[in-house]
């Protein structure tokens, strides 16, 4: 009778732990599958100048402000290597990333800020940024907005870098 008790007790234990790991594995599945849907990456190429774009790796957008007008918070616009003569308005969740900095340029031509970020959680990486015009308020990046993230940037010839 013992013995009885003691595998009766020992399958409930065994099923009760397997169907506790089947739990939390769906469960970090299901998280794994939505933080692949809201992390969308456009992509951008100043390149492409014939088109078509749609912001695929294959068929990348020409223009940040493109990239940033097809965007959602949390999705990530993708620079390649080149030279983007444009002033750029972040005014989602994003994270705006250089495939290369010293290579990956935004440049301002002189007209305001360079950059400006007017949304909270902003992440920009590998970038130079050049080029801001001469006025007391304009920067390589203005942030008007919390929670912002700038690593392996250079920015230059920019009355003030990041005000």
């Amino acid at each position: 009778m013992k013995r009885c008790c003691v595998f009766i007790i020992l399958l409930v234990l065994l099923f009760s732990s397997t169907s506790i790991a089947l739990t939390l594995n769906i469960q970090n599945k299901t998280r794994d599958i939505f933080d692949l849907s809201i992390n969308n990456v456009i992509y951008i190429d100043d390149n492409n100048i014939q088109g078509p774009w749609d912001g695929s790796y294959e068929h990348p957008y020409q223009y940040i402000y493109e990239g940033i007008l097809h965007a959602i918070d949390g999705d990530t616009i993708f620079l390649f290597n080149g030279f983007y003569e444009e002033t750029v308005i972040v005014n989602k969740s994003i994270n705006l990333q250089g495939q290369q900095q010293n290579t990956t340029i935004i440049d301002g031509q002189n007209n305001g800020s360079v950059i400006t970020i007017t949304s909270d959680n902003v992440c920009i990486k590998e970038l130079t940024i050049q080029n801001s015009a001469g006025y007391q308020d304009n920067a390589g990046i203005s942030v008007v907005a919390n929670t912002i993230t700038i690593t392996k940037c250079t920015i230059y010839c920019t009355r003030i870098g990041i005000s």
